[in-house]
């Protein structure tokens, strides 16, 4: 193989478990070392050649790695993803442009490689247990979506590096593009190509591949941006049977979205095997978040013998005390003058299974008016039940809340 460089050619005989190396320099230097080509090309036509014998490969790609994994960012030449690259923590990225991915007995690691492209700076040994693939595209706008499988194999193969033709060898390549992308989630992420001006290393948002949360019983696996912050407290681990919920973030909303759910920013279709979300716009705000969750959370509820309830709560002597009331009427104010007692702002999950006796209430975030200081990520006996009711004469607050009988 010939390639031709600024400062002359190098040739490459690439052989079974070995490559050579001929350096051709120009009258401008007699010392290779002035060019890092002739060490550099070998070692990736022979780290590509190898990689498919032992369950891996090598993949034209952008590679992160932090303490939960790693993923890669895939596109053509000019696709973005120095651009990517140079958005990342640099101790995370594992190059801009070529990295390794290899079978384990249990998923698919990606390996930091030395090859880099304009990104031009040092990576560092380093692997991570492969959470997703991102398939980049520049669009006109900012959206994420689910890649199906029918697009997403070709575009896999595409981009596993192979340069030796007619070697069989190759053909392992075949298998491990399709048990990749059924190994983990595969998104699209279409992106506005950068303008003339644009800081290039303006950070990236954080992003998760998957969250769990768990709603009481209800436990939900969330794949894709990054969830509301006012959704941490209710992350918890979740076993391979919880619902996914597959969140996208897109300009406009499908068309036949429920005018409901449209006017609060999200869409919500169910199938039999998961929820797609649809978040209009930033995926910065709450409101959209929490409603679209509630949704399925109210849903599933019954199917655990539990009813979400909208209600406020705050603790009393021997557990929580359930504020019933139509909207308006005060149970946010009522929990905030609670104080240090405030439990829930507007929403509980019920136990209505009896087992164990009382029933059980968990704290839920959902509201469209979000308090974070008013909710608790906990679970506490039922201990009462009140009507709220505004005092015609007077207004309710903390000082002034009077509890009488039920008749």
């Amino acid at each position: 193989m010939r390639f031709l460089r600024p400062e002359g050619e190098t040739l490459v005989h690439l052989g079974r478990h070995h490559a050579t190396a001929v350096v051709r320099p120009t009258l401008v230097t007699d010392d290779p070392m002035d060019d890092i080509t002739p060490i550099d090309t070998p070692l990736r036509l022979q780290l590509a050649s190898e990689l498919p014998g032992h369950q891996g490969a090598m993949v034209h790609a952008c590679g992160y790695a932090d303490d939960r994994g790693s993923v890669l960012f895939i596109a053509r030449s000019g696709g973005g993803k120095t651009t990517t690259a140079r958005k990342l923590p640099d101790a995370h990225v594992l190059s801009d442009d070529l990295v390794a991915v290899r079978r384990t007995a249990d998923g698919w690691d990606a390996h930091a490689l030395p090859f880099v492209g304009e990104w031009r700076r040092p990576t560092v040994p380093r692997r991570g247990r492969l959470r997703a693939l991102v398939f980049l595209r520049k669009s006109d706008d900012l959206s994420v979506s689910v890649c199906p499988p029918s697009v997403a194999f070709p575009d896999m193969l595409q981009a596993m590096v192979w340069f030796a033709k007619g070697d069989p060898a190759a053909a392992a390549l075949l298998d491990h593009a399709h048990d990749l992308i059924r190994a983990v989630p595969v998104r699209r992420a279409r992106h506005p190509a950068r303008a003339a001006g644009d800081a290039p290393d303006r950070p990236l948002a954080r992003v998760n591949t998957a969250t769990d949360l768990r709603f009481g019983p209800v436990a939900l696996r969330v794949e894709g941006p990054a969830v509301h912050p006012l959704l941490d407290p209710w992350r918890a681990p979740v076993t391979a049977d919880a619902r996914r919920v597959v969140v996208t973030v897109a300009a406009t909303l499908p068309t036949g979205t429920n005018p409901a759910t449209a006017a609060v920013g999200f869409a919500l279709a169910a199938h039999a095997d998961r929820d797609d979300v649809t978040l209009r716009g930033d995926p910065g705000r709450p409101t959209p978040w929490l409603a679209a969750l509630c949704e399925i959370v109210a849903r599933d509820a019954p199917t655990h013998g539990c009813l979400l309830l909208h209600a406020g709560a705050v603790t009393v002597p021997g557990g929580v005390a359930l504020l019933l009331a139509p909207p308006g009427v005060g149970k946010t104010t009522a929990v905030r003058g609670a104080g240090g007692r405030a439990f829930a702002s507007n929403a509980v999950l019920v136990d209505l299974t009896g087992r164990p006796r009382p029933p059980m209430v968990w704290a839920m975030p959902f509201t469209r008016e979000p308090a974070p200081e008013l909710e608790s990520a906990r679970s506490l006996p039922l201990a009462a039940v009140a009507f709220v009711q505004r005092s015609p004469t007077r207004p309710l607050n903390g000082s002034r809340v009077r509890w009488q009988p039920f008749a």
